[in-house]
């Protein structure tokens, strides 16, 4: 039987186990307390009316997509300011330019603004969860001598991270909820 460490207190445990007795009980203790709370955000919830949980959905979707917009401008101004110090003269006007469109349209329509910056963000990492699968597949292709145009993979991948991060968005995939989330039983 090989040891492993517990997660929160150091203690050795069975290699199958997460956390010691102890840690694994005070979380079990903690998740039936946090179930209690849910439970009774959940009936808050389900009295509201149709209109008033819609509300609180936009208000979330509303900070959601504000949070988005302010990451938006925040990297627009360090490539702003990585491009002076590391681009010619031209390139560094053109991205500031650029960088100053987007802090001026993310103060007067943030919800456009984070809209895109949330497509861009899940076109991120749809593009990166496609490629490591594709490579896998694609490994195996090679060992066995087949001949691929790895630019049109990559193409194609992130024409498909885009459309479905698109699609995602226009149907409302990434909209943010205030519904009360239940909590998650700790493992063993």
């Amino acid at each position: 039987m090989s040891a492993k460490i517990c997660r929160k207190c150091n203690t050795k445990i069975h290699k199958d186990y997460l956390h010691c007795k102890k840690c694994y009980d005070s979380l079990i203790d903690k998740y039936h307390k946090d179930k209690e709370v849910y439970k009774s955000n959940l009936k808050i919830w389900n009295s509201l009316s149709i209109d008033e949980q819609k509300t609180h959905h936009q208000k979330a979707e509303k900070q959601q997509l504000q949070y988005f917009a302010v990451v938006a401008v925040l990297i627009s101004i360090a490539v702003s300011v990585f491009s002076f110090y590391n681009s010619s003269s031209l390139t560094a006007v053109i991205i500031s330019i650029l960088s100053i469109l987007i802090i001026t349209a993310a103060v007067k329509n943030y919800i456009i603004v984070g809209r895109i910056a949330r497509v861009i963000t899940f076109t991120a990492v749809y593009f990166f969860v496609i490629m490591v699968v594709s490579s896998l597949f694609l490994n195996g292709l090679k060992t066995e001598g087949v001949i691929i145009n790895e630019k049109m993979i990559y193409g194609m991948e992130a024409l498909i991270s885009v459309v479905f991060s698109t699609l995602q968005e226009i149907g409302g995939g990434f909209h943010a909820s205030a519904a009360p989330a239940a909590p998650k039983k700790p493992k063993r």
